[in-house]
């Protein structure tokens, strides 16, 4: 029964690693979309540094909040508001004017 489990889980961690990946990819196109030609390199190494820092920052934060003794659980729904705000960037950036050439 546990091995049935840990394969379980090992598929659902490999697809959830794949789609995260990919939302990386997109999101990268959708930046590179929102800026005038001559500016484009620019705010897209903006936007993958922003993501940078936030792959440092969230981790540090999650080992902090463990470290004074929440649980794991709370750790992940503390990261949901986080989760909600990039969406809702997203979604924002979606809604902008195109400024392609």
């Amino acid at each position: 029964m546990q091995s049935a489990n840990m394969h379980l889980l090992s598929i659902c961690v490999t697809l959830s690693g794949i789609s995260v990946v990919g939302a990386q990819s997109v999101l990268y196109v959708l930046a590179a979309t929102r800026y005038p030609f001559a500016n484009r390199g620019t705010g897209v190494g903006a936007a993958v540094g922003v993501g940078r820092f936030g792959s440092i920052v969230g981790p540090a934060a999650a080992g902090q909040l463990l470290a004074v003794g929440k649980t794991a659980a709370m750790v992940i729904g503390a990261s949901v508001p986080v989760a909600a705000i990039a969406a809702g960037a997203a979604l924002f950036a979606l809604n902008w004017p195109d400024e392609r050439d």
